[in-house]
Order: structure tokens, then sequence, then C-alpha cells
């Protein structure tokens, strides 16, 4: 059983401070299914950081995985599980104007190991929490009104609007894209019921 979230200001999301060091997180309950009534409080030390790409996954030992985020990067809502996949909502806020809105992404990670798997620069705007349904996901932005199709690159801060990835398109304040490669519903060791009985 595993817990996800990140931290960050989300009532001040546009200061910045060289004393922010936020986190994105995933934490492992070693005792479930059971219930260990003795079990004692850890420390990040216990947990695998996997900032770098190169880092190995957390091993049974430790408590899970943590990631810092970059200075002054935030999340803005409560991360997404999908598919052995995690989203999480990121934000940067504007250094040239604090009036108007810095960058939003959604990034996305193996759910055991913390890697990243997919980064989506979503444009000038704040992101909601992202929802995955029939293999898209949907992610709300405000503080941008504009719309746009995009092929490849990354939106500039402040602009309200995004050069989306391929397979990714914004409507007014929706986006809605693709999971990375594999981690989609319907692929592979994705669950299906096959049949069911009514026991009376």
């Amino acid at each position: 059983l595993w817990i996800y979230y990140g931290t960050g200001d989300q009532q001040q999301l546009q200061k910045e401070s060289t004393s922010i060091k936020n986190r994105l997180y995933g934490l492992k309950d070693t005792d479930f299914p059971t219930y260990n009534s003795s079990a004692s409080t850890f420390s990040v030390d216990q947990c695998r950081n996997v900032t770098s790409q190169s880092a190995n996954c957390p091993t049974d030992s430790e408590k899970g995985w943590y990631i810092d985020l970059k200075e002054n990067e935030k999340t803005t809502g409560k991360a997404s599980v999908a598919n052995r996949t995690v989203y999480f909502s990121r934000y940067i806020p504007n250094k040239t104007n604090p009036c108007i809105a810095g960058n939003a992404y959604l990034s996305s990670h193996d759910y055991k190991c913390g890697n990243v798997l997919q980064s989506v620069s979503l444009g000038g705007g704040v992101a909601s929490e992202a929802i995955i349904y029939k293999g898209k996901i949907y992610v709300g932005l405000s503080g941008t009104v504009s719309s746009s199709t995009g092929s490849s690159g990354s939106g500039s801060s402040g602009s309200g609007t995004s050069s989306l990835p391929k397979g990714w398109i914004q409507k007014d304040s929706l986006i809605v894209g693709t999971p990375p490669v594999g981690r989609a519903s319907g692929q592979v060791n994705s669950i299906t019921i096959e049949s069911w009985r009514h026991v009376f």
C-alpha cells in the first residue's frame, strides 16, 4: 500500500525564497494488509532520493522514494494514480512579474520507483489535479484562456499559451493528453473482469 503527495504553499503560489525546498513523495506501508500498532515513525533518510534520472529504485528495506523539486517549485493539486503511474501537477512562479501566472507542468512517475516517465510543460497558468479517464489525461489550467494544439516544445512563463507535445491538445482551460507509453488503460497488465457470479 502506497501514499503519494507533494509539498508547496498553495495559498502563496508566487512566493519565492531560497528556503523553499519542496518535494514529491511516494511512501509505502510495509505492514499492509495487517495493522502494526507498534510501528515507529521514520525519517526521510530511510527513503531513496530518486531526483536523478539515473537513481535506482528503493530497496525492500527502504520506506519509499522522494524527489527534490526545482527552486521555488511546488505542487498545485492532489497526486493521481492510474495503471502503475503517479501524476503530479507542478508550478514554478513567474520571476519577472508575480502578478502574472508562472508555468504549469505535469510529471508522471513509476509508482514504485519514482522515476520520471514523462514531463509535459502545460504553459502559463496553474494546473489542477490530473484526472485519468478512458486512457486520457485531463488537467484544468487556470490563469490562461488561450487554446492551442501542439507538436513539440515547451510553454513560456506567463504566456497563457503552450506548445504541447504531440497527442496533447488545449481547449480553453482544459488540457487533454496521453499517458506515458505502456501506461494507458487497456495496455498489458491492466485488470479486466472476465466473469462474475451471484451467491444467494
